[in-house]
């Protein structure tokens, strides 16, 4: 009988295997724990705590106060804080051990440890003094810095996962205890549950959810739909050793029904690796690619079906291709490296050995993730098609006819150095982005000489004040009256804070003054306005023009700066972040953060 289990571990920073009965067999909500969690808010290093989010729960813990960039730097940090039930208190950290917490009061606290990092809702007013950090560390400036709990989604934990088998030949089932927090509920329990079988190919999944209330209790219906399995895990993966660990059981069993013990090479893992496995367990790469073929579920089931030992043949005579056989070699680890493939032979790209470093990358080409990208098999062409994010398609569109003109004006060799830096490691600055999409629109009207030092010099920010000039320069031919669209809730926002002028751009005369006195690419953002990409705002003081700032579809702020695209700081810093917080428009930027 198979009967494993996984829970997080601090000193090593992964999941681990649990061998005792308790972790195995015990319900999780007999089980202490200790969360690790963290509270942030508008990209500032705020901590928070939550009555209603530890109330309930057996332990918590809390890490220090500062401000992190990505997951990963979180993860390396030492919680220096836990609530103690006995004091009903937080008190300081004085050692942690995998299975319990020294406080410097004496206490020792038990539990198995969670990692989590969810935002606690920053209403400080209503929470006790007993679970609330320094004025020091909770300090906010601006009125609007305190928010409505409901801004806050619920946010998730696992736990514990677990795998149960009671032979070989019979179903394999995997269930994730998950705590969910929530701003309004507090911590309830979600369990999922997912069970395979290998020899009848049927795949069940469940969802339990117990909420605190012990009289709501319900199970959710079996159902056969695999995507049920996607919506109820939400954001939840599943890590490595416990993927691992489920796809090592599900070969075996293959292996005894089919007599072939299959291959999972591929470098996916995860949720997506084990539902990759459970539709096409002897390739389960072409399952990724199923969206990227553009075919309909009746379609992909009929050349590639579950039995099909050699799908890449298959997948090559589809796209038409006669690919070499370091593809082949690439497609065992990354199904990606034929969408490369495919993009480099539409290019025009010859040299494979220049390909060959791309065939491991399964995250972006350029600004768009590569998921995205389809064949259309009437034109055989790739595109980037992001049916929800029209801007991406935009600026993929932009960095597509960019590639081409690197390789036209430096060759191959160069433009395929510059397209790998920007696809594996750095991410362009969106005044370089700007510069490709200026390009783009208005390229064919600029003179040779803005033209050659583009070619010269690449996205400097010597190039983007040219070119910035030369689209000023262009959109004065066109008629400065000219009525641009205005998002009616946009033009609400216009107002005087003080000295301060807020305006909505209205029409390319605005935009013509506000790319020239900014020394920007905001000329440039014409179509973007007249499609409804995008919404400009200028901020002006007496005669001096301070920011411009852009607001997106979802009326999101992506973009505030200053002249030269150079960072507001002391007061216009202050009133910019006031006049968003007032309007209640959302910051998706850096650009507005204390102290970046």
């Amino acid at each position: 009988m198979l009967a494993r289990s996984f829970g997080y571990d601090f000193e090593t920073d992964s999941w681990i295997e649990y061998t005792s009965h308790s972790m195995i067999h015990d319900e999780i909500e007999a089980i202490p724990y200790r969360i690790w969690a963290l509270g942030y808010y508008d990209w500032e290093p705020q901590i928070y705590w939550e009555v209603a989010c530890i109330s309930d729960m057996t332990h918590a813990l809390f890490c220090v106060e500062q401000y992190f960039s990505d997951e990963r730097c979180l993860k390396n940090l030492t919680p220096q804080y836990i609530y103690c039930p006995w004091h009903d208190a937080i008190e300081k950290i004085a050692g942690n051990e995998k299975d319990y917490t020294v406080t410097e009061a004496g206490c020792r606290i038990e539990g198995i440890p969670v990692w989590s990092s969810f935002v606690a809702p920053p209403d400080k007013e209503t929470q006790p003094d007993a679970y609330r950090l320094t004025a020091q560390t909770a300090e906010t400036d601006l009125p609007g810095d305190t928010a409505d709990a409901s801004f806050f989604t619920d946010e998730i934990a696992p736990v514990r996962w677990r795998i149960f088998r009671s032979s070989p030949m019979e179903p394999l089932t995997l269930i994730g205890d998950v705590a969910v927090f929530s701003p309004q509920r507090g911590r309830e329990w979600k369990k999922l549950s997912l069970t395979v079988s290998p020899r009848t190919r049927e795949t069940r999944a469940s969802r339990c959810r117990i909420r605190t209330d012990p009289d709501t209790i319900w199970e959710g219906a079996w159902t056969d739909a695999l995507n049920a399995w996607d919506g109820m895990g939400g954001e939840i993966d599943i890590p490595p050793i416990v993927a691992d660990a489920v796809l090592e059981a599900l070969r075996e069993g293959t292996f005894l029904v089919e007599g072939i013990r299959p291959s999972v090479l591929s470098g996916i893992t995860g949720k997506a690796k084990i539902m990759a496995f459970i539709r096409r367990p002897f390739d389960l790469n072409v399952v990724f690619l199923k969206d990227f073929l553009c075919m309909s579920d009746t379609e992909f089931d009929s050349i590639f079906p579950y039995e099909e030992k050699n799908i890449y043949q298959r997948i090559c005579r589809y796209l038409n291709i006669r690919p070499p056989k370091s593809l082949r070699r690439a497609y065992t680890f990354n199904p990606y490296a034929i969408v490369w493939f495919m993009l480099f032979l539409q290019w025009g790209v010859r040299d494979i050995n220049f390909m060959h470093p791309f065939f491991l990358l399964d995250v972006r080409i350029g600004p768009a993730y590569i998921h995205q990208f389809r064949y259309d098999r009437s034109t055989g062409r790739v595109e980037s098609t992001d049916a929800e994010n029209w801007d991406m398609n935009c600026e993929w569109e932009a960095f597509d006819r960019y590639c081409q003109f690197l390789k036209r004006t430096k060759g191959e060799r160069a433009m395929m150095r510059w397209l790998y830096r920007y696809s594996s490691r750095d991410y362009l600055s969106r005044e370089q982005q700007d510069t490709i999409e200026a390009v783009f629109e208005y390229g064919q009207f600029f003179p040779e000489d803005v033209m050659e030092r583009l070619r010269k010099d690449g996205l400097t920010g010597q190039v983007h004040c040219l070119v910035s000039q030369a689209v000023a320069y262009i959109s004065m031919q066109e008629d400065p009256d000219f009525e641009l669209p205005c998002d009616p809730l946009c033009l609400e926002a216009e107002c005087d804070v003080n000295e301060y002028r807020f305006r909505l751009i209205h029409n390319i005369g605005d935009l013509i003054d506000a790319g020239i006195e900014l020394q920007n690419c905001v000329a440039s953002y014409q179509r973007r306005i007249m499609n409804g990409q995008s919404s400009i705002f200028v901020v002006r003081k007496s005669d001096k023009w301070i920011a411009c700032i852009e607001l997106n579809r979802a009326r999101q702020i992506v973009q505030a700066l200053g002249p030269k695209n150079k960072r507001l700081v002391d007061d216009s810093l202050e009133v910019c972040r006031l006049w968003a917080k007032f309007y209640q428009f959302p910051i998706a930027t850096s650009d507005l953060a204390k102290g970046a």
